[in-house]
């Protein structure tokens, strides 16, 4: 059995169901996959979902923001570790890996100190494991700490990139786990063309397109329509910008002025929850739009199998942000849930406008 550590910021996390169903695929095809978390997810809503697994993840001290004296207690017993097992310039060598930035500043090497560390937590959790690769989620910091592993134990190092961790992200900041990486996984081919057009000296192959799958035995469409009192609007989403949930509530008060009777519900959470409530009052959508916080994965198909149309309202961003494939959107259409959605991001590779969903501009209320 070859295995493979998994790094990430946080497990479980409550919008990355798409993660612990790629880990429970490959553990079906025998890979040993060892998740290693830097922070234990604080929503209780995702752990019924992954209760078969979680005797197997190892949880650091990644989620301290401060290099407090216990962090300090932490790293002072794990270098001394370190320097008992491994010689010092093969730590010299992890700790330059370490520093995130090209930028030699005493943040920079601080950081970097604290991604050692981390990885050396990480490397010491699994010394039974005999560990052959390192795979991490996202670009940014699960993927520092992940190189900088790999490094430790002179192993192969991948990462899956997203949205924004490549979107928002400086070249010079991802250009060192790119050239280190054996390869880039991307959920979407606009994803993958970004980092091709980013990194043009870089081998295109190195770059490969992984779509997020679906356990398609967990969405089996009704067999019947379902009775429903009034027609559902369904959107299901971080609470977050790029999301474009205050055009699904603009295009509901266009609705309401037409005085066509609906109910929108809007699964999740996010910054930008009291500002979108505000919104909900101000156009007087109280009983027709409700924001419903996280679901579970069955309360999610609930809704999806209630809605008469699901809505993904993306929008660009100023700072590049956008959505790669949302998997709610991808949750819908396995359920036979009409869609309508913008053509942000990677979405217009999965919706095609007529066929099987609609196409709207990006942050146009009239959905």
């Amino acid at each position: 059995m070859t295995n493979i550590a998994y790094v990430m910021g946080e497990f479980p996390a409550p919008t990355e169901f798409f993660v612990l169903r790629e880990i429970i695929a490959l553990r079906q095809t025998g890979l040993g996959i060892y998740v290693l978390a830097l922070k234990r997810g604080t929503s209780r809503i995702p752990y019924k979902e992954a209760r078969n697994y979680l005797h197997t993840v190892y949880w650091s001290l990644g989620d301290e923001k401060r290099i407090s004296p216990r962090f300090l207690k932490h790293f002072s017993a794990k270098a001394t570790k370190l320097l008992s097992e491994q010689n010092s310039r093969k730590i010299i060598h992890a700790l330059g890996t370490a520093v995130p930035s090209p930028v030699l500043s005493p943040r920079s090497w601080l950081r970097g100190l604290r991604n050692l560390v981390i990885a050396t937590d990480f490397v010491d959790a699994c010394t039974f494991a005999d560990i052959k690769h390192v795979h991490a989620h996202f670009a940014c910091l699960p993927a520092d700490v992940g190189l900088t592993m790999a490094e430790l134990l002179g192993v192969g190092f991948s990462f899956s990139a997203h949205a924004w961790d490549i979107y928002t992200q400086d070249r010079n900041y991802l250009l060192k786990k790119v050239k280190k990486a054996n390869f880039v996984a991307c959920c979407s081919i606009h994803g993958v063309e970004h980092l091709r057009r980013m990194f043009p000296e870089i081998s295109p192959d190195k770059f490969v397109l992984v779509h997020h799958g679906l356990l398609m035995e967990d969405f089996i469409p009704p067999c019947q329509p379902m009775d429903r009192n009034l027609p559902v609007i369904a959107g299901v989403g971080r609470l977050e910008p790029k999301k474009g949930f205050i055009h699904l509530i603009r295009a509901c008060a266009i609705l309401a002025e037409r005085e066509l009777q609906f109910l929108c519900r809007i699964a999740g959470e996010g910054s930008l929850r009291q500002s979108l409530e505000c919104e909900i009052k101000h156009l007087g959508l109280d009983g027709k739009v409700e924001l419903m916080g996280y679901l579970s994965l069955e309360g999610v198909r609930k809704l999806l199998k209630q809605a008469s149309v699901f809505v993904m309202p993306s929008v660009h961003l100023p700072n590049g942000d956008c959505d790669g494939i949302p998997n709610a959107m991808l949750e819908a259409m396995a359920l036979g849930t009409p869609v309508v959605a913008t053509s942000a991001g990677g979405i217009p590779e999965v919706i095609k406008d007529g066929i099987n969903g609609l196409l709207v501009n990006p942050s146009s209320p009239v959905l």
